[in-house]
């Protein structure tokens, strides 16, 4: 919500006022001090109070994220307001509990309130345990306060309600606390906290006042005028908008949850012990016990949720379908007896995959298939030595840790565990034998770190040469890998890392649509671009997205690289697309094409980023749907009727036939570098460009040709027809600010939509 010139002019207006109503107040009582006991000072601050409410009032007006707090505080402020004028009307109200107090305890009520509210503005739902410890840490304190200053033979009306707010502004005040130790910073509840301890401050020397008749009452009145002058610059200055997500932090609780309950605690049982010995009062007593007794409470809820912790701990290593151990409890094995201080033997990992399981699925259903992977986890899991450990790692893998097993033994338990689950078994009605081949790799002694993740990626590469041969075993020993293997492991790796810490960036190529004008000119304008990913390595610098891939590759990456790039780049399009709509192409893998679940990942995807189905273009290589045509064609169908555009790249690298693309749902055809780059001196490349693009029109496809780096080329792919132009000459690949920055100064074609061909 834009901010409310009137309102703000308000806010600025009432601000001053306050400030300067403050100041005089404050001069009239160094002149005057008789004014402290008349009306005129109550009279002052319920106007003081009433500008503040018209300062926060304004910020709620204006402010979206904050407008409950401010909400809040103006009622606050508005009932403390209502509360003054009414004790400047009657002075006599101080002299025991009337109507008048029921507007300051609903002031005070408000404000306990506050610290909830803030946090549900900010989407954070800490546990109740927060709030006991306050209680507890302001209770504890009002018990010693009522010990110290409050004689069991003058606990009269008066006293016994300047207590009660002294007590109030101590919870008050301990719950701020609270709350700022939940945000791990006091800057965001500062002139709050400010606010309540000068509150406190002025509130316990009208206690003072009246319990030994000292004069306390100037000093009041000047916290009381200082009181609302912040809060009014506070509201004032604070951001419309300011949340605590826009700035880096970290619930840091061990000052709550250490200090507060103890201090709490110590103070009330201080306050108990001491009753025992001197007479001290029913209410410093009282106190001292609810002080204990919601310590109990916190100290309830903390079991409990420890108890819960720990089930969903149990729950989390479980696999749900054969009650084995899932990937998290093998992760977890692996690191306990990898971890150099304990690996002093060798430790075995053999992963075992049972082969043509999908055809169970697919002939008798998953319930079957369900019930086919209890009985074979029974099976491995029945008479295993202690200390092995037997998890489902996902669909039909299984994996067994053997800690103290070298790769001689680790090949005779291999083959024991695969022949178990060659036996034949029933299910549906059905009596099925099943196939297993199993891979084998041992960490020597000494473990170290990452070894955990270079023992499994090994035992799945030993799988992987098992199901490719006639062997139902293969144990990888671990030799020396030449150099160059060495690092790509390696950065296979540190490509995981990568994917966790968000070190990918997707930088953007663009794609021009050139046409020739009538003077022998060029007009371009932008017709969309491609998404590159880029790696920030921390050591490496910045790796291009062909090192990326390849070690995606390796390390069994692919569908969740490409996750990240479409994340990446549909949220980078939101930043262009109200302005500019120019579509973006992503590159997607055959992996990505065999998975049924791409569709819908995708429209979710755009949904989430509020992005049309024609702002993404997937660009697929040709191969990939020669190989899998079936399963492919299936999920480009689907992509096609949600509108998502669909682009053949690298055209003329591989199976370089049109006769399959009108049966694909295909919209753009990308010509490969090696087809453009010698347009001007390779004639069979001319020419084949040319009947490719004239085919493709004849499809109704787009043509994009890529590798643009010539003058020559440009000319010559223009004089073709060809629709669009992608390479170096036309624009190198940018980050994303310096592409919004070229985008901004460029004209863009109308969306057409998937199926449209530029003219």
């Amino acid at each position: 919500m834009a901010d409310d010139p009137g309102m703000t002019g308000t806010s600025t207006v009432a601000v001053r006022t306050v400030t300067v109503l403050g100041a005089l107040l404050l001069l009239a009582m160094a002149v005057a001090p008789d004014l402290v006991a008349g009306a005129t000072a109550p009279a002052v601050m319920g106007v003081l109070a009433a500008l503040t409410a018209v300062v926060t009032a304004a910020a709620a007006r204006r402010s979206r994220q904050l407008r409950p707090v401010w909400t809040l505080l103006t009622g606050v402020l508005l009932l403390f307001t209502a509360a003054d004028v009414a004790y400047a009307v009657d002075p006599s109200v101080e002299h025991g509990p009337t109507w008048v107090d029921l507007f300051y305890s609903g002031a005070y009520a408000l404000a306990m309130a506050l610290p909830f509210v803030f946090l549900r503005t900010q989407r954070l739902r800490p546990h109740t345990t927060v709030w006991l410890d306050g209680l507890t840490t302001g209770v504890g304190a009002l018990a010693l306060a009522a010990a110290l200053v409050l004689p069991a033979h003058r606990s009269t009306d008066a006293s016994l309600l300047a207590l009660a707010y002294v007590g109030a502004d101590l919870v008050v005040v301990a719950l701020l606390v609270s709350l700022a130790s939940v945000l791990g910073r006091t800057r965001p509840v500062l002139p709050f906290l400010v606010a309540a301890c000068l509150q406190l401050a002025a509130d316990l020397a009208q206690y003072v006042a009246v319990q030994t008749g000292a004069d306390w009452i100037g000093f009041s009145v000047v916290v009381y005028v200082v009181v609302p002058v912040l809060l009014a610059w506070a509201a004032h200055r604070i951001p419309a908008d300011w949340s605590v997500a826009e700035t880096p932090w970290r619930p840091r609780l061990a000052v709550r949850t250490v200090l507060l309950p103890l201090g709490g605690a110590a103070t009330a049982l201080l306050v108990l012990a001491a009753s025992a010995f001197t007479p001290l009062g029913v209410v410093p007593v009282l106190l001292a016990v609810l002080a204990l007794v919601t310590l109990v409470a916190r100290t309830v809820l903390t079991l409990r949720a420890t108890e819960s912790f720990y089930e969903l701990r149990a729950q989390a290593l479980v696999d749900p379908v054969t009650g084995l151990g899932n990937r998290r409890a093998l992760d977890a094995a692996l690191d306990r007896l990898l971890r150099p201080a304990r690996a002093r033997t060798s430790t075995a990992l053999v992963v075992l995959d049972l082969d043509s399981f999908r055809d169970v699925n697919d002939a008798l259903g998953h319930r079957a298939g369900d019930e086919v992977l209890r009985l074979q986890a029974d099976r491995l899991g029945a008479d295993v030595p202690d200390g092995w450990v037997v998890v489902r790692l996902a669909g039909d893998t299984f994996a067994v840790v053997l800690p103290g097993t070298g790769p001689d033994d680790a090949r005779v338990h291999a083959e024991e565990l695969a022949a178990r689950l060659r036996r034949p078994l029933r299910t549906a009605g059905t009596r099925l034998r099943l196939s297993a081949s199993a891979g084998v790799a041992v960490a020597p002694a000494g473990g170290g770190p990452g070894c955990a993740t270079t023992l499994l990626r090994r035992a799945h590469e030993a799988l992987d040469r098992a199901k490719g041969s006639a062997e139902v075993v293969v144990v990888d020993r671990g030799e020396h890998a030449p150099e160059a293997e060495v690092a790509r492991l390696h950065l296979a790796e540190e490509l995981q890392t990568a994917l966790d810490e968000d070190q990918l960036v997707v930088w953007f190529q663009p794609q021009l649509h050139v046409a020739q004008t009538a003077t022998g000119g060029r007009v371009t304008t932008v017709a969309g671009c491609e998404a590159l990913v880029r790696w920030a390595h921390p050591t490496r610098g910045l790796l291009g997205a062909g090192q990326v891939l390849a070690a995606a590759e390796h390390g069994r990456l692919l569908p969740a690289l490409s996750d990240a790039v479409l994340r990446l780049t549909l949220a980078a399009a939101t930043t262009w697309w109200a302005d500019t709509q120019v579509p973006v192409s992503v590159n997607l893998s055959a992996t990505d094409l065999d998975d049924p679940r791409l569709p819908d990942r995708l429209a979710r995807l755009l949904a989430e980023h509020d992005l049309p189905p024609w702002a993404l273009t997937v660009e697929v290589v040709e191969d990939s749907l020669v190989l899998d045509s079936g399963r492919s064609t299936d999920v480009l169908h689907q992509l096609r009727d949600l509108g998502i555009g669909i682009a053949i790249d690298d055209y003329g690298t591989g199976y370089s036939s049109l006769a399959y693309l009108h049966q694909l749902p295909v919209d753009e055809l990308k010509l490969d570098r090696s087809l453009t780059v010698d347009l001007t001196s390779n004639p069979a490349a001319a020419a084949i460009a040319r009947h490719s693009i004239a085919l493709a029109h004849d499809l109704g496809l787009r043509v994009v040709g890529e590798g643009i780096e010539e003058p020559d080329a440009l000319d010559a792919l223009t004089s073709m027809g060809c629709d669009v132009v992608q390479g170096y000459l036309t624009g190198a690949p940018f980050p994303l600010a310096d592409w919004r920055a070229w985008l901004t100064d460029r004209p863009a074609r109308p969306t057409l939509g998937p199926a449209a061909v530029p003219a």
